[in-house]
């Protein structure tokens, strides 16, 4: 019979008084019966459910290759765990790819269908990258309910027969109780192997106080990890260190070890990791519009230390310096000027997608905005110009000429990928007295190692971390002051976000009959002029020709 696996792992924190001891496992979690309770303390919580094929009316999928749905809050403290590092844009994000062949539009029925969401959206709200269609919304200060309660459902209810309507209900209420208190979640489908049509959710939870209940289930086989990070083995190994143990929680095994021997056996352990995504320390950003703005404008990106001192070891990674927007549908880009630019400016244009046409008001587009993707070069300068333009607002009854408006600022992280032909050479260099196939087989043995470097994280398929391989690491830079010159050193918020501020005309509806009038009479008065105009140089032509006769 075909179960839902669930892993959960605890950090336990570093300071303070510790509830848990990592080397005496049973010295603060306390099994009783068939539940492990975890004292009240301060602990990062990650858990993740596989949901196996057999569990999922793959029927309903038939039209989709792969999709994720994404959500984050906008506590950017929920972004600088160094286990957890899986990077998702604040807000909620959809990402769908169709089958080949397949339509969008029914692709996108599908999946809605499928996690049972009567939002008021289509796929013509979506934006349309070379890896899926993509859609994000930013007001999200919660899990939204339809996607909350298709977590509980797929999880508590997945199989009828065995769930009584007790444990069902005891699964909701606790599941829909813990859903409330996360930071993060994500959800993902891979139609591509036929055997093992796995979907995965993982919900994650910030370091906060709460203790819990671990129940053991004969219907989900759970594992439990606690873990806690050894700093003087993590600098030794330049690496990320976690002692721990790891618990199968299953009743077989319970059963097995306890209470006969009254203990149960839990299994220590070390795990090094590399997380894919850092907060790198050694610079900063600021961005900001120079105010008053117009329509036609600059954002401007300033970088704190312009030493270009890659945050990796360049003898076997490529850094790259990168900004990552996400505009609403009042900006956007034009592609031709960008490519322009860059021939002259420290910046190239990787990639742009959402609405192509320059000319439509912000009540005439119906997908959400635009993605944009930049490489900088700040060996020439520390500051980065990227031309953006606004779109004209609906009217407004509005008194006010013009409105405060506010956008996300860019992902500006640095991007290290693993360089394969430098690694040969550094191995080369290094073990001069190997032959070639020897250190071809150590850089194989390498990658294979990097690539699978944290089993607690991820890699999205489908959002920006697909731009670039699974060699890659990110290490992201945070916003603030650069200086005490620069333009601003107070960082705003809207809605949670870290934002930057602009200002628009806004066209007033008491003022639309007197443009209207206005129009008219600019209308009439000018077809009035080219008409006497066509007679005056008519009568000219007549003059000239009576002229020629005589």
């Amino acid at each position: 019979m075909s179960t839902i696996k669930q892993r959960i792992t605890l950090l336990v924190d570093d300071k303070g008084d510790k509830k848990i001891n990592i080397n005496d496992p049973l010295e603060g979690l306390v099994l009783s019966e068939n539940k492990w309770f975890v004292p009240n303390g301060e602990y990062e919580r990650q858990d993740r459910f596989v949901i196996p094929s057999s569990l999922i009316d793959l029927s309903k999928l038939s039209g989709i290759d792969k999709f994720s749905i994404e959500w984050s809050s906008f506590d950017e403290t929920s972004k600088n765990s160094e286990v957890f590092s899986k990077n998702i844009p604040s807000g909620l994000n959809y990402y769908l790819k169709p089958k080949d062949g397949a339509n969008a539009s029914t692709s996108f029925d599908e999946l809605f269908n499928f996690i049972d969401n009567n939002k008021n959206i289509s796929i013509e709200n979506f934006i349309q990258t070379p890896l899926s269609f993509q859609y994000h919304e930013d007001n999200n200060f919660e899990v939204p309910t339809e996607i909350s309660k298709f977590i509980s459902n797929l999880i508590c209810d997945y199989d009828n027969q065995i769930s009584s309507d007790r444990k069902k209900q005891y699964c909701l209420t606790k599941l829909n109780r813990d859903l409330l208190s996360i930071s993060s979640f994500s959800i993902e489908y891979n139609g591509k192997f036929k055997d093992k049509n796995n979907m995965v959710i993982t919900l994650y939870w910030p370091r906060i106080n709460f203790n819990s209940m671990i129940m053991i289930s004969e219907y989900i086989d759970k594992e439990l990890g606690v873990f806690s990070i050894d700093k003087k083995l993590s600098i030794k190994y330049q690496d990320l260190v976690l002692l721990g143990f790891i618990d199968n929680l299953k009743i077989d095994d319970f059963n097995k070890n306890f209470p006969e021997k009254g203990i149960k056996k839990v299994r220590k352990t070390m795990v090094s990791i590399e997380p894919r995504h850092k907060f790198y320390r050694e610079q900063n950003f600021e961005s900001f519009f120079k105010q008053p703005n117009g329509l036609n404008e600059k954002h401007h990106v300033i970088i704190s230390d312009f030493s270009n001192e890659a945050p990796m070891n360049k003898e076997i990674f490529d850094c790259e310096l990168f900004l990552y927007y996400e505009t609403n549908k009042e900006i956007f880009f034009d592609k031709y000027q960008l490519v322009e630019n860059s021939k002259k400016e420290n910046y190239k244009l990787v990639g742009l997608w959402g609405e192509s046409d320059l000319e439509k008001p912000v009540y005439s587009i119906d997908k959400w905005g635009s993605i944009g993707l930049f490489q900088a070069d700040i060996n020439k300068k520390n500051s980065i110009e990227i031309p953006l333009h606004f779109r004209y607002l609906e009217p407004s009854l509005n008194s006010s000429n013009s409105n405060k408006h506010f956008m996300k600022k860019p992902e500006v992280f640095w991007a290290c990928e693993l360089s394969i032909d430098k690694l040969n050479k550094f191995y080369a260099e290094q073990n001069d007295n190997l032959k070639v196939s020897d250190y071809e087989e150590l850089v194989e043995k390498y990658q294979k190692t990097y690539s699978k470097r944290n089993p607690l994280d991820l890699k999205s398929e489908l959002n920006y971390e697909s731009f670039f391989t699974d060699n890659t690491i990110f290490f992201h830079l945070k916003s603030g002051a650069v200086n005490e010159t620069t333009h601003s050193a107070e960082t705003l918020t809207e809605g949670g976000y870290l934002v930057d501020e602009y200002s628009l005309p806004v066209p007033k509806f008491n003022d639309i009959s007197i443009v209207r009038i206005v129009t008219s009479i600019v209308m009439v008065l000018s077809f009035g002029f080219i008409f006497a105009k066509l007679i005056t140089n008519r009568r000219k032509m007549l003059v000239k020709a009576s002229k020629k006769q005589n």
